[in-house]
């Protein structure tokens, strides 16, 4: 049983340096996709915003997933300023060509940006 944990032990770094392949991606996409922050893989929609989730640990420790886009506080696209994040709901401000416009979410709730409208997803 000795010899085979300090095999694994003594390969795992040959297994880290082992360049990652992909099936489904070419290299210049997985290239693209590793520097790229996940929220800029996916476009965003012009008019409605939905909270998926929240994944909070303290004030300065979560994730959101904003229209099945990935934000942390290290990870936040130039157009959304998170202003604080709950347990309950996150308060930001969405920055559009007509100027910033504060929104205030719960999850599975969703805004349309151009009437104010709020829906709840079931």
């Amino acid at each position: 049983m000795i010899k085979y944990v300090s095999l694994l032990l003594l390969s795992a770094p040959l297994y880290a340096q082992t360049p990652s392949f992909s099936l489904f991606l070419t290299q210049e996409e997985q290239t693209k996709f590793n520097q790229e922050p996940a929220h800029a893989l996916l476009p965003w929609p012009s008019n409605k915003l939905t909270l998926k989730a929240i994944m909070m640990f303290d004030e300065s420790h979560w994730t959101i997933w904003l229209n099945e886009h990935k934000i942390t506080p290290e990870s936040c696209p130039e157009h959304v300023e998170v202003l604080s994040v709950t347990s309950d709901d996150v308060e930001l401000v969405w920055t559009t060509e007509q100027g910033p416009k504060p929104v205030k979410l719960k999850v599975r709730e969703s805004i349309n940006l151009n009437g104010d409208k709020k829906e709840t997803e079931s």
